[in-house]
């Protein structure tokens, strides 16, 4: 939320599914391009790729999966109050 916030442009926040919660990584896909992956979101250590479609796009099939079964909350999304 502290993010939704700071940024300039436009963010949406889902609530995920219980059953995707338990993926220990995270990761950041930047226009289908680029991404900054943690194996393991508890540590700071992992990589960037840029330009490596074949990662990427397994990431980002991987994320709009999720994202679609992910459910919309409004109390998630920042107002003009936030700002």
């Amino acid at each position: 939320m502290q993010m939704a916030r700071r940024l300039t442009s436009f963010i949406n926040l889902r609530s995920v599914p219980g059953d995707h919660r338990c993926n220990p990584c995270a990761y950041i896909v930047a226009d289908e391009t680029a991404i900054a992956y943690r194996p393991h979101a508890s540590r700071w250590v992992g990589f960037v790729e840029v330009s490596e479609q074949g990662i990427n796009r397994r990431h980002v099939e991987h994320f709009e999966s999720v994202w679609s079964g992910s459910l919309v909350q409004p109390e998630l999304q920042p107002t003009g109050i936030d700002w």
